[in-house]
């Protein structure tokens, strides 16, 4: 498993560069503590991938949360939010929720808006939804998956002499030889959808159970709960965004998983139902068809700041 701490000192080294604190006694300081584990230096070449989300970041986003600051500062002011909470502190859900440093460690992720298929040895068929993480170790005497972060879709067949499958989420794994499934990991644990096939779930306060097509296990108010899969769940695989009755609140979270920024619903509209099929490679259209549907307004602040209101409502108050 890989060692957190390590994330924590690239992205200290990280900032301080870019920071310009330091100058090039810095620069040789941080090339010393790449060369002198191979982990650094893989953790670096990653963090160096992600820091291009962070030199994309839009003016109208930067003028929203960084204003009165010299323009100087505020590249740096965004850095050091990206490792404040590693670096300062903070609970572990935070960590996990706000800073994605688990793409420093894993084999295959995507961005926020990306999805992924991957072909994996043993024609193990993996997508990964937005912002997802998985680590991977597939070989003849064992064959597992971490899911650090995110959601993946499954497709395994039966091979012969192959060890069963293994997903490691949070505290708790999936072993399946023949399914067709989907992983959602959640602060609260994880939430398994078996569509084809059986598996076996094992989490930590919930025991081992054995899980058919068509069931669902997954973690709410405290414990381990059954229940049938939701028919539009998978739909992800395709961008879909499949809602019938839904409540808004719960398809603007949905859909915020796949857009930057801050995506929500005023109290007077959180609670309108939802029904159609809505893409989740293009949200400002599922945007646009929610308000043609419903009688609500979208209202942005660019585009990493989006309030979706009652059209009846006050109107949405301004960010700060």
């Amino acid at each position: 498993m890989p060692d957190d701490s390590v994330a924590r000192e690239a992205i200290t080294w990280w900032v301080k560069l870019q920071s310009g604190e330091g100058g090039a006694a810095a620069v040789q300081a941080c090339t010393r503590w790449r060369a002198a584990d191979p982990r650094h230096e893989r953790a670096w070449v990653r963090l160096e991938g992600l820091a291009q989300a962070v030199r994309g970041i839009p003016s109208d986003f930067a003028h929203a949360h960084l204003a009165g600051q010299p323009a100087s500062r505020q590249r740096r002011t965004v850095l050091k939010g990206l490792a404040g909470a590693l670096v300062l502190g903070g609970s572990a859900a935070a960590v996990h929720e706000l800073t994605p440093w688990q793409r420093l460690f894993s084999d295959y992720s995507t961005r926020v808006g990306e999805r992924r298929r991957v072909l994996l040895p043993g024609d193990i068929r993996m997508d990964l939804a937005s912002d997802t993480a998985v680590s991977a170790e597939i070989g003849a005497s064992k064959r597992q998956l971490t899911l650090w972060r995110g959601q993946m879709g499954i497709l395994i067949q039966d091979a012969d002499g192959a060890p069963p499958l293994v997903v490691q989420a949070a505290d708790s794994r999936v072993e399946a030889v023949h399914a067709r499934f989907a992983l959602l990991r959640v602060a609260a644990g994880m939430r398994v959808d078996v569509y084809e096939g059986s598996l076996r779930v094992m989490a930590r306060d919930g025991g081992s159970r054995l899980l058919s097509a068509g069931t669902a296990m997954y973690r709410q108010d405290g414990s381990w709960r059954e229940g049938p899969v939701d028919p539009g769940e998978g739909a992800w695989t395709d961008g879909l965004l499949v809602a019938n009755g839904d409540r808004l609140d719960a398809v603007l979270a949905q859909l915020a998983r796949y857009r930057p920024g801050r995506l929500s619903a005023s109290p007077d509209a959180a609670g309108l139902p939802v029904s159609g099929v809505f893409p989740l490679d293009d949200t400002d259209l599922a945007l646009a068809m929610l308000q043609q549907t419903l009688p609500i307004t979208v209202t942005r602040w660019g585009r990493w700041w989006v309030t979706v209101e009652s059209a009846d409502g006050a109107g949405a108050a301004v960010p700060v």
